[in-house]
């Protein structure tokens, strides 16, 4: 159980709003244990925390490969399209995370097999599914970030414009 009188540690990551070729958004779906008082579920982007020596750009490309078995670049002068930050607790630790998000959109469908994950996410993963923007607008599931839908619908709204011509 995480200690809760500690501080938390600060932890900065890299996740994907990996989108398939019909726009939907791939989520993984997890559980968890909140700061050790009750298991929850939640669905997220792929991704993780960057490792020593690691860019954003890098680290997500790493995580996203760890975690579906697909390969994606990202260019070096990548930017990520939103941050958020959240509270979460794992192995004894509490995290203060900082995450970065960057869009990669897929030409081809894609088959989602984890490639090399960690043991904590074998043991905390439920499966995963591609949402369309409607889906995520409805849902009474747990999504992170919690406004997910919203960055989504911004997200195509900007494509669109600026297939404009």
């Amino acid at each position: 159980m995480a200690d809760q009188g500690s501080e938390p540690i600060p932890r900065v990551g890299a996740r994907v709003l990996l989108l398939d070729p019909n726009g939907r958004l791939l989520l993984i779906h997890e559980h968890y244990d909140y700061f050790g008082q009750e298991r929850r579920t939640h669905w997220i982007t792929p991704g993780g925390g960057i490792e020593a020596d690691e860019t954003l750009q890098q680290a997500a490309a790493r995580e996203v490969y760890e975690e579906t078995g697909i390969v994606i670049e990202l260019a070096p002068q990548a930017t990520p399209v939103h941050r958020t930050g959240r509270l979460w607790s794992g192995g004894g630790n509490v995290y203060d995370q900082v995450d970065h998000f960057f869009v990669v959109r897929l030409e081809a469908e894609a088959d989602v097999v984890a490639a090399s994950p960690t043991p904590e996410e074998v043991a905390s993963a439920i499966g995963h599914r591609w949402w369309s923007a409607s889906e995520l607008a409805t849902t009474d599931e747990r999504l992170l970030p919690p406004d997910i839908a919203n960055l989504l619908a911004r997200i195509n709204a900007d494509d669109a414009a600026d297939r404009v011509t």
